[in-house]
């Protein structure tokens, strides 16, 4: 089933795509389709209209034409007839016409070569001269027209892209309405369109038309910056002298692009729409608004980007529009609203199955293809092709997602990975650390752990670059990743380590199961480029470790073994020690930073790791009675968490720990007593002892000298009868209702 067809005899063609083509370019053109409808640009066939004054009429009425030229395109006189009148509809009325050279080369059409001339000669030969000069001329016309080359060995969604692009550049030049959008268009328009047209005089416009402002569209790759904006400019083009679409953001593009807006225009200075859409660096905004001298108060510029950064630097820096005497004003970024869930489920039912009722089974499905695009549009468009559009059996579905468990979507992968690709190296490994370790954890505690990765700069910028960058979000101080980014990262990693089997020497990242297995069973395979190992444990099967499975494992910084949030199963509710040494001990690896291991299954770490890296220790849930014999060096060490290991008996001492700032040990059932020590760490922020019910008020030191302890939990500390001796600047203190009216 084809997306977004319209029967002719109800379809008014001067706002929409006629195209021409034959059966073998049907599944370009079914996708092209697709994405077109996606852009609310309906689409009629000419293939499908089998009356020939019908087609003649749609030819008349047509703005904008694609034509497909293929070998079998050039075997039909049905067709080459079609393109002759095409042609002569373009000369006359100078509309667009759009020419895709399927399978074929520009010069196998000009010059009739290859199996296109081949083809074209075989039809020739049954007429005459004169019919076969006509469609010769049109061949070589067509030849000079805006045109895209899909070869055998190209990506063909990459194509879809540029043509839908060519199509709505033209649509904007041509000022071709768009059809009454969805609600999901419409409502993100209005929010879009506000922002552009809101009155701003701010001290140097005239009174009634303003300033000449600037918006910022920014955001991840495929979530509707452009779509939005193009329907923004047809929507209010018309408020302006003039309006213009920059797709191309090339410097000859530009001066072009503005030459021939500022040519059909009939004032000096003109009241303007300009959009640059996709820009990568801040270079193209400022050349841009150097060539920009000749528009007016009240104009508008908007630009369309994945780095918020394009547009500081120039917002910022002093640029000038032209040499005009005030500066362009720019409003708050822009980010377009992602789908949500309900319509991110209408959008797939109307794209893919025409807006059929589905059976349970495959809506069942649908909802796993809308968890894994989170609202992207693009994403969710990708992902209707994978699962083959108009196919209702959710089989078909089922298997398209169950694969992105393994292997990411090519076209989503492309469309993410250009934000990453433009990063530095170490910026990239930075981006991984956080998309494999640190999702859904604070801004503070992602910065804490990596400055002891990143000694020699400044994290917390690294990490607002990012955010600029669109890669990360940090809203309420919380480092969000969006699904589609996170896969990504997990498919950066599994194409660095390769098929199964392959070479995991080149990982720096390790999240697939069977990977992990492989590394840490086999102790002749082993990486010193492995910087991180990140484990679901509810997704994998029980793993049993030998002695010297970390051996090799010399620059390890990131061990999780951990229980994923969305798991079904609370994690106290897992009995079992999913990945659990085959022998007696085990020693980790001395580098190490980050240590989270959910049921640690023995009683001690080794007695031969040093633990001076460690900054976050997180082993809930353990089978531990202490974490080491003596006293040990411990530098960086700032988290400690051992909740639920009801065998702990002993805490060690942190004599060498000064930077300590959380202890938390909830329900810790076997812990009688804390180290004297604990009342020198004069960092320490967070002290937790809820539920250890063994603890006695006797055995705790004095905390009076704890100058930044903020918060102590004592709830349930049943063998408390009174409290220990309190710090001078404590925020929350955490008891028992009962034992609070007993004090």
């Amino acid at each position: 089933m084809e997306a977004a067809s319209v029967s002719p005899s109800f379809y008014p063609l001067d706002s929409g795509v006629l195209l021409s083509y034959e059966e073998t370019a049907t599944g370009f053109v079914s996708h092209l389709r697709s994405d077109l409808s996606m852009e609310e640009i309906p689409t009629v066939s000419l293939m499908e209209e089998p009356d020939a004054d019908r087609r003649q009429l749609l030819i008349d009425q047509a703005k904008v034409s694609i034509v497909f030229l293929s070998v079998g395109y050039a075997a039909s006189q049905r067709h080459m007839d079609e393109l002759v009148k095409i042609i002569d509809r373009n000369e006359a009325e100078r509309d667009c016409v759009i020419v895709v050279f399927y399978r074929v080369t520009t010069d196998d059409v000009e010059k009739l070569e290859g199996e296109f001339g081949e083809a074209f000669k075989h039809l020739a030969g049954g007429f005459s001269d004169e019919v076969v000069e006509r469609w010769k001329d049109a061949l070589v016309k067509a030849g000079y027209l805006t045109g895209r080359v899909v070869s055998r060995d190209q990506h063909e969604s990459h194509r879809v892209t540029r043509v839908v692009g060519d199509v709505s550049r033209w649509r904007t030049h041509l000022r071709i309405p768009n059809s009454k959008g969805d609600f999901e268009i419409d409502r993100r328009m209005k929010a879009l369109e506000a922002l552009v047209l809101l009155h701003d005089d701010g001290g140097g416009g005239d009174g009634v038309n303003g300033n000449i402002c600037g918006v910022g569209v920014c955001g991840m790759g495929g979530d509707g910056k452009s779509t939005v904006m193009r329907h923004v400019l047809s929507h209010i083009q018309g408020q302006f002298d003039g309006c213009c679409l920059i797709k191309d953001r090339g410097n000859e593009a530009i001066n072009g692009e503005l030459f021939r807006l500022n040519d059909t225009l009939c004032r000096e200075k003109n009241k303007v729409l300009i959009a640059l859409d996709g820009v990568d660096v801040s270079q193209q905004v400022e050349h841009l608004l150097k060539r920009c001298g000749w528009i007016g108060c009240g104009s508008r510029i908007i630009v369309t980007t994945r780095d918020e950064d394009a547009i500081d630097v120039v917002a910022h820096g002093g640029i000038k529009v032209g040499t005009a005497d005030h500066k362009i004003r720019w409003r708050p970024y822009h980010k377009v609203e992602g789908f949500s869930d309900e319509e991110a489920y209408n959008f797939l039912v109307k794209i893919a199955f025409g807006g059929r009722v589905l059976p349970d089974d495959l809506n069942q499905v649908l909802k796993k293809v809308i968890s894994y695009a989170q609202g992207n549009p693009f994403a969710l468009r990708a992902l209707c092709r994978g699962g083959l559009i108009g196919n209702t059996g959710a089989r078909v579905w089922r298997s398209m997602v169950e694969k992105l468990d393994r292997v990411a979507n090519l076209d989503i992968q492309a469309k993410m990975k250009t934000s990453y690709d433009a990063l530095p190296e170490e910026q990239q490994d930075m981006f991984l650390d956080i998309a494999c370790f640190f999702e859904g954890e604070s801004v503070d505690y992602t910065v804490e752990m990596l400055e002891a990765c990143y000694p020699y700069c400044d994290v917390r910028d690294e990490v607002g670059y990012l955010r600029k960058k669109s890669l990360i979000s940090t809203d309420g101080d919380v480092i969000g990743i969006h699904s589609l980014h996170k896969a990504m990262a997990k498919e950066i990693v599994r194409v660095e380590v390769g098929s199964p089997g392959g070479d995991v020497r080149r990982a720096r990242m390790l999240w697939n199961h069977d990977d992990v297995r492989r590394v840490l069973s086999n102790g002749t395979t082993v990486s010193a480029s492995i910087r991180g190992i990140n484990l679901d444990i509810c997704k994998a099967r029980r793993m049993g470790l030998p002695r010297d499975a970390f051996a090799g494992l010399s620059n390890l910084k990131f061990l999780k073994f951990h229980i994923s949030p969305s798991c079904s199963a609370p994690c106290g509710e897992h009995q079992h020690y999913k990945v659990y040494p085959s022998q007696a001990s085990i020693r980790l690896p001395d580098k190490l930073m980050v240590l989270h291991w959910h049921r640690y299954p023995l009683a001690s770490l080794h007695s031969l790791f040093n633990p001076r890296n460690l900054v976050d220790i997180h082993l809930v849930h353990s089978n531990l009675e202490r974490l080491w014999e003596g006293t040990m060096d411990l530098p960086q060490l700032k988290r400690i968490n051992l909740s639920h290991s009801e065998r702990l008996v002993e805490m060690p001492d942190l004599s060498m720990a000064p930077e300590v700032e959380t202890i938390t040990l909830v329900s810790c059932v076997s812990l009688a007593q804390l180290p004297s020590s604990i009342r020198d760490l004069k960092k320490l922020m967070v002290l937790n002892l809820k539920d250890c019910v063994s603890v006695k008020v006797d055995n705790l030191p004095s905390l009076a000298a704890l100058g930044s302890l903020e918060t102590l939990v004592l709830a349930g500390c049943s063998s408390l009868n009174q409290l220990p001796e309190m710090p001078p600047y404590l925020k929350k203190l955490v008891v028992d209702e009962e034992w609070r009216s007993c004090c």
